[in-house]
């Protein structure tokens, strides 16, 4: 419908700040919506808003965006796949978005907030 939809995979905010699974409607979320998906990673937030800390503590984080990923082909075998294959597409998928996700680094082009 050309609206934007904001996902967390994960769901949650990790104990230690590292990058935790990918909830099981993060694949099928992708593939109904039909949208590219450009994966985004923050880093510095656990620093500043741990998941124990009740309110944020000045800090800088980094956004850092990806490329967007298009699933057109996964999307077009959902559509008539077998429930264990659309299944398995999902779960591909859910990988192939967190693995977008754990390839970024920060580096010093990004914008920094504080």
């Amino acid at each position: 419908q050309g609206r934007a939809l904001l996902l967390f995979p994960e769901g949650t905010r990790s104990a230690d700040g590292s990058l935790g699974g990918a909830k099981s409607g993060t694949g099928l979320t992708v593939i109904r919506s039909g949208a590219p998906v450009i994966p985004v990673r923050i880093f510095g937030l656990h620093e500043i808003w741990g998941r124990k800390r009740r309110f944020p503590k000045p800090g800088r984080i980094i956004i850092k965006f990806g490329e967007p990923l298009r699933f057109e082909k996964e999307r077009t075998e959902a559509e008539t796949a077998s429930r264990a294959r659309t299944k398995a597409i999902y779960e591909s998928v859910t990988e192939q978005v967190m693995d977008g996700i754990a390839r970024m680094q920060p580096s010093r082009d990004v914008t920094h907030f504080g």
